[in-house]
């Protein structure tokens, strides 16, 4: 069987090792509501959820270069602004347009921000499992990103996440 080809979803020649924000976006397989659900406008938290949320706010612990802006636990996904900020002392502001200049076969290595998406995917699913082992929960695979290039973008995702649980009713 021939199986089709996957569309890649990172930018071919960016280096996301560099300082820089990042939107992102983590779902869960087939959109399966496992972390709660949207009631008046608010997220409600399942344990799941409440899970996918200690792990988040963690990540600062293993990764001090990393800055965490806004972020929201929905039902079946996970948006969040994330920032890379290893040179200076301040949060970065928006990302950069430097490319990659590293050989091909070396690139996927030094992808820092795929490293920490799927570190976090692997703790929660861990925890997740511990502490209910008959839940089939599943991440889809990769996720979405998109670099933040200026404060109006930035601006922009931040209500976008900010107003996602009032607006989650209407979408769907």
């Amino acid at each position: 069987m021939i199986w089709p080809t996957r569309r890649k979803n990172r930018y071919q020649y960016y280096n996301y090792n560099h300082d820089g924000l990042y939107f992102i976006t983590i779902c869960t397989h087939k959109k399966q509501s496992f972390f709660g659900d949207i009631q008046n406008g608010f997220m409600c938290l399942s344990p799941a959820g409440s899970i996918a949320y200690e792990h988040w706010v963690k990540i600062n612990n293993v990764y001090p270069f990393i800055f965490l802006d806004r972020f929201v636990i929905m039902p079946d996904h996970i948006h969040a602004l994330i920032g890379i900020k290893k040179y200076g002392s301040s949060p970065p502001k928006t990302g950069t347009d430097k490319t990659c200049s590293l050989p091909k076969k070396h690139r996927r290595q030094f992808e820092l921000l795929p490293k920490i998406i799927g570190q976090y995917k692997r703790s929660v699913s861990k925890k997740i499992r511990q502490h209910d082992p008959f839940l089939d929960f599943q991440w889809q695979k990769s996720f979405h990103d998109h670099i933040v290039r200026n404060g109006y973008q930035r601006f922009y995702i931040q209500k976008y996440i900010l107003n996602n649980p009032k607006n989650w009713d209407i979408s769907v």
